[in-house]
């Protein structure tokens, strides 16, 4: 069994910004493909997840970078899994560049689902084994909270358009 996973990649001008720079979409993207990768190296690819009915739900992700990568930049990075709690799968990732420094750490909250229940499902119904890495970039993710006295306000709307929505049906990042 594959405990961890790593996946090499090469910005390209459509991930970066006007400046050069990794978009975060497009490194949340990268971070989540790996993860699929992973996946599909312990045995189960996105066409029988589908079949079964099973899909995963990122419910949060919390990044620290010491710096952004740039455009023809190659990184490198590695995800493992560090098992479930209650319906709760947890997921970490190290972002390396090509000279083997770490840039960027990742830690992540998913959770497995029925696509056509809409229901969030055990750990128990995943027909797989997932190893557990003892390797970690950090504390789990905690609930975002938000401080007494702050009050929320529309930031800016946008209209989603049709390239901004993927094969499911959902805007992503």
């Amino acid at each position: 069994m594959v405990e961890k996973w790593t996946e090499t990649y090469t910005i390209q001008s459509v991930d970066a910004d006007f400046r050069g720079d990794c978009r975060w979409s497009s490194l949340l993207s990268i971070m989540q493909r790996a993860a699929d990768k992973h996946i599909e190296a312990l045995g189960i690819d996105r066409e029988e997840m589908i079949e079964r009915g099973l899909g995963w739900m990122l419910i949060t992700l919390e990044a620290d970078m010491t710096s952004i990568p740039r455009d023809m930049e190659t990184i490198h990075v590695e995800t493992w899994s560090r098992g479930s709690k209650g319906v709760l799968w947890h997921r970490d990732y190290r972002i390396m560049n090509d000279h083997g420094e770490q840039v960027g750490g990742a830690r992540s909250v998913w959770t497995l689902v029925d696509i056509q229940k809409r229901k969030i499902l055990r750990p128990s119904m995943f027909p797989y084994d997932v190893p557990i890495g003892q390797d970690s970039v950090g504390e789990l993710p905690s609930k975002a909270v938000l401080p007494e006295g702050i009050e929320l306000g529309e930031a800016y709307t946008t209209v989603v358009r049709y390239s901004g929505i993927d094969v499911n049906g959902h805007l992503n990042n």
